[in-house]
């Protein structure tokens, strides 16, 4: 069974949506289904079975080729732009800890310390320093403390 082909109208449309570059599943669907094409086109071409590859592909695949070249990294972003590499998700190994040193800093301070006491109190209890603790609680204050009033 031969693979659907693409018509003129298909084509653009799939363009369309392959030039906003990015690494959603719509485009990355949209850049596979016209590279299919285009090699199909170009299989074709050899074979003889068809004078030329359409133009309006061409010139989309000659535009993604600029996009491409024109970024610091041409290589991450010719992978990312055909979807065998995603940008990097935020990292939350420590996020429950985080919360954790927050709310007991903002608990101890709710008993009267200042937030050098309560830093240097929780410091102790998990084994950071206060710089740290007190950079933990300056990310995560507000969330703790909206959290709190909730219940």
């Amino acid at each position: 069974m031969s693979p659907q082909r693409l018509n003129a109208e298909q084509i653009a449309g799939l363009l369309t949506i392959s030039r906003r570059y990015a690494t959603d599943r719509e485009c990355i669907e949209a850049v596979q289904a016209l590279v299919r094409e285009y090699q199909l086109q170009i299989a074709e071409c050899r074979k003889g079975e068809r004078a030329e590859v359409d133009r309006l592909l061409v010139q989309g695949v000659g535009d993604w080729g600029c996009h491409i070249f024109a970024q610091p990294n041409p290589e991450i972003a010719l992978a990312r732009f055909l979807g065998t590499r995603q940008k990097p998700g935020k990292r939350a190994k420590n996020t429950d800890r985080d919360r954790g040193i927050a709310a007991a800093i903002v608990t101890t301070m709710e008993g009267g310390m200042t937030l050098e006491e309560a830093a240097t109190a929780v410091a102790a209890d998990f084994g950071l320093g206060e710089d740290t603790i007190k950079k933990i609680y300056a990310r995560k204050k507000k969330e703790v403390k909206a959290a709190r009033h909730q219940i």
